[in-house]
């Protein structure tokens, strides 16, 4: 009995022992360095691929004209981890803001792409907006549309108070906006809403913030600091690698 059971467990032995050296790499290392680190907030190490799509007007991974073929992009490319957005020339009519994500690069082509914010439409408020409610009724809704970006204030909001969202539906002179308000906006005090994302930008050239220069652009001044410009209507911001500059259209 010994002597039959032998030669099976030595040919098992043999067989295992050939895939072992089959599955040895031949050529550079397949498997990490044991020494390399994991991301600090991440369960790997750094990879030298990461996810990458295109943008344009026509031959692109993601193709149209205003903010909603941007924004698809941004958040496809967030959903698996960051990465970059590159978009193509052409004009691209903004109805909201490109709301930015962690560790997703966006890059225009030099010269080429331009983000246009649409033109904008106000309107007073037909009923008082209750802090934390999250819809508005305007006495004229001409120009609001579902998707568009809106802001919504009063005399005594500062700007601190002001809320900015999206709008999400519609019923008559009554819209959903995707953020609670931030504060009570009262008809007595003048309350409004308009479309796009305020009524104006503001402009911050920062020489030092990223290691070279660099351009702010937000709705508002976000801290006390000198050097905020406000951006005049018709007017387009241009960034390059070695200039900043605000020209009109």
């Amino acid at each position: 009995m010994r002597n039959r059971l032998a030669a099976p467990l030595a040919c098992l032995s043999l067989f295992v022992c050939t895939l072992s050296a089959a599955a040895a790499p031949t050529e550079g290392r397949v498997a990490p360095d044991p020494n390399e680190r994991q991301l600090p907030d991440k369960m790997h190490s750094a990879m030298s691929d990461l996810p990458a799509i295109t943008v344009g007007q026509a031959d692109a991974d993601i193709v149209g004209k205003d903010n909603r073929a941007l924004q698809a992009a941004v958040d496809y490319v967030a959903n698996l981890g960051g990465g970059v957005v590159n978009i193509g020339p052409g004009e691209y009519v903004m109805r909201d803001s490109l709301h930015l994500r962690s560790h997703v690069t966006v890059r225009g082509t030099a010269g080429k792409t331009i983000l246009r914010k649409a033109d904008g439409a106000a309107s007073p408020l037909a009923m008082d907006g209750d802090y934390g409610e999250e819809q508005i009724t305007v006495k004229d809704p001409t120009g609001f549309q579902v998707g568009h970006g809106v802001t919504v204030w009063d005399t005594q909001s500062g700007g601190f108070h002001t809320t900015v969202a999206r709008i999400t539906g519609r019923r008559g002179n009554t819209f959903s906006v995707s953020k609670p308000l931030n504060a009570d906006c009262m008809m007595s005090n003048k309350a409004m809403a308009a479309t796009v994302f305020g009524s104006t930008l503001f402009l911050l050239r920062d020489e030092t913030r990223f290691g070279g220069p660099s351009a702010l652009i937000a709705s508002g001044p976000f801290d006390d600091g000198p050097g905020w410009e406000a951006v005049p209507e018709g007017s387009l911001v241009e960034a390059t690698a070695s200039r900043i500059e605000i020209q009109p259209l």
